[in-house]
């Protein structure tokens, strides 16, 4: 919403409200779904079942605490924590997380060790930027940026990033 990035309190107020509004048209469960689908992850990754697939090339359900807390600290900064460009920082945040699990009591004191002592499990970064060799491949993606442009009313470079961000399926 435009706007949004000013430190006013008009724009608080507006938030406050915007808040109340969403409590009052949806449970707090399907307000964390919305949520946990639109988060940036970092690395063109948005929502967190599509992080677990990008970083560890598995569903939500089949990750373990340690590849869990991974992703919550990137969900906190994905910049800052991201395991490929900044594994150490993500280790350390990793181990913050699971300390908060240990202290909630989601884990044990011995689960809490066995997992700070495991290091990154993250699938190998994968160039995104890489050219794509196949006619077919190209042809559906200049479609698809085509049709984003006439149907939602959007110059070129916006469907370009709007594809970039991920978070389609294409069935062809």
């Amino acid at each position: 919403i435009s706007g949004d990035s000013e430190y006013t309190v008009k724009r608080k107020l507006a938030e406050i409200l915007r808040a109340y509004h969403m409590e009052q048209m949806h449970s707090k469960e399907e307000i964390l779904e919305v949520y946990l689908n639109i988060l940036p992850m970092g690395e063109n990754t948005v929502g967190i079942a599509l992080a677990a697939e990008h970083y560890f090339g598995k569903t939500l359900s089949e990750l373990s605490y340690d590849e869990i807390a991974v992703l919550v600290g990137v969900a906190n900064a994905p910049g800052r924590y991201n395991p490929h460009t900044a594994p150490e920082a993500c280790l350390q945040k990793r181990n913050r997380v699971l300390y908060a699990m240990k202290e909630t009591n989601v884990i044990d004191g011995n689960t809490y060790e066995e997992l700070c002592a495991r290091p990154l499990s993250v699938l190998a970064k994968v160039d995104t930027k890489a050219e794509i060799h196949s006619w077919f491949a190209e042809t559906v993606l200049e479609e698809i940026k085509s049709d984003l442009c006439t149907q939602k009313k959007i110059s070129r470079s916006a469907a370009d990033a709007l594809l970039a961000k991920g978070g389609f399926s294409v069935y062809t």
